[in-house]
């Protein structure tokens, strides 16, 4: 996890307490217990580097978790639409879905790589 000791308090928790709270409220504890080790600080690179990958000819699906409170559902609909003209196709979860419904991202992954 993110070390909170440098970070602005913000009514008694730190944002990225607020933060992970967020992104992980929908993963089962012990999912969470089982990663614990793994956990590392995030990087800033995709906020200060721009994207210089072009996207390859293939077909693209748009998965999004229905119940993500940090990017909401209407948010992006409106980027799949806007960048890639797709509508997205809604599984439930959360921000990190392949961890709180990794079934139905799976699921949905295969259907997207069925002819």
């Amino acid at each position: 996890m993110l070390t909170t000791s440098l970070v602005p308090r913000f009514h008694g928790s730190t944002c990225v307490e607020r933060a992970e709270g967020v992104r992980l409220h929908d993963v089962p504890p012990e999912v969470l217990a089982s990663r614990a080790e793994e956990q590392r600080p995030e990087t800033d690179a995709i906020f200060t580097s721009p994207c210089e990958f072009v996207w390859p000819n293939v077909p693209i699906t748009v998965i999004a978790g229905a119940d993500d409170p940090f990017f909401p559902l209407d948010f992006r609909r409106r980027v799949a639409r806007d960048r890639l003209n797709l509508e997205p196709v809604t599984i439930p979860g959360g921000h990190l879905v392949a961890l709180s419904n990794p079934a139905g991202l799976a699921e949905q992954l295969l259907a997207a790589a069925s002819p």
